[in-house]
């Protein structure tokens, strides 16, 4: 990773008027393998995150559903997953996703826009969340972050923004939250963009770095130390490196991946594995069960893994 370069000016929160930025007081993890819900809404997904003994979970939760127009919230979706959330133990990385087109028609002002949403939802449900991931994939469009411009450069500064500017806002809510950059695709060259981000964003309006390692079986540590790379060739603070999502939409190849994973869990702070079941109804992809919930032998195997090691 890391192989590409991309020039930005520096900016520092003072700058930029960021004063509840500051670096969350909470331990990271160390060593977890967590599971993203992708379905959290639903009873089930929680039940077998219990089976599971998972100590984290993802769970996404999308600014277009909760805001569909500017100022209106609607409360019903959020409202019915945060209240599955307390009814389980688990601590909850919350994914803060897709902008509503609303908000994209005027990008100027999303870093504004994502503020007031965030600020919103951590005034409702702050107290059942331990961590925030600032959208998904911004260097793969469409994905969670929108098309802002044909270059790296002026998407990932746009990003960077809107991160610094949402974080802000979560922390004047909420001083010990624990704020995740979006993890990078590893489509769509996430060196230039993780390089911009990791440029622009004051260093204290973020507490980790996410990346989504797909194809890097194998390579954790290595992945990890090019980021120290990174971090040190532009002479910024390092951060941990959180593996956001990982997984495979090959049934051949999970059973392989989830070996691996258990053997490399240790290299990074946490990876949340994609997905709890399959997302598709017309074919079995990422899930390690299938769409009618039945178990995959993977299911038994991830269990194996994730229950070898004790939870923080």
């Amino acid at each position: 990773m890391l192989r590409a370069f991309a020039t930005a000016a520096s900016l520092c929160c003072a700058s930029l008027g960021h004063a509840a930025c500051a670096l969350s007081l909470e331990p990271h993890p160390r060593g977890v393998v967590g599971l993203q819900l992708f379905y959290p809404d639903d009873p089930r997904s929680w039940a077998w995150a219990d089976d599971l003994q998972l100590a984290w979970l993802r769970i996404e939760i999308r600014w277009d559903r909760i805001e569909p127009a500017k100022g209106q919230f609607d409360v019903s979706y959020v409202d019915k997953v945060m209240g599955l959330a307390r009814l389980h133990r688990q601590r909850i990385m919350l994914l803060f996703n897709h902008p509503p087109r609303w908000a994209v028609r005027e990008p100027d002002t999303l870093p504004d826009r994502a503020a007031v949403a965030v600020t919103w939802l951590a005034k409702r449900h702050g107290t059942r969340i331990s961590a925030w991931e600032l959208f998904n994939e911004p260097n793969l469009p469409g994905y969670g972050w929108p098309e802002l411009g044909p270059t790296t450069q002026g998407s990932a500064a746009a990003y960077a923004r809107t991160l610094a500017t949402a974080s802000s806002a979560i922390r004047s809510v909420d001083k010990q939250a624990f704020v995740v950059s979006a993890g990078l695709s590893p489509q769509n060259d996430p060196e230039s963009y993780a390089r911009v981000v990791v440029r622009l964003t004051p260093p204290d309006c973020y507490d980790a770095l996410g990346l989504h390692p797909y194809g890097q079986q194998g390579r954790f540590a290595a992945v990890q130390s090019n980021v120290v790379a990174l971090f040190r060739q532009e002479n910024r603070p390092r951060k941990p490196v959180w593996f956001t999502e990982y997984g495979t939409d090959q049934n051949g190849e999970r059973a392989e991946l989830v070996r691996r994973l258990g053997v490399e869990a240790s290299s990074v702070p946490i990876t949340f594995f994609f997905a709890e079941r399959d997302i598709g109804r017309l074919s079995e992809t990422y899930g390690l069960r299938r769409q009618d919930g039945s178990a995959k032998p993977d299911y038994v195997q991830f269990k194996q893994v994730v229950t070898a090691k004790p939870l923080p």
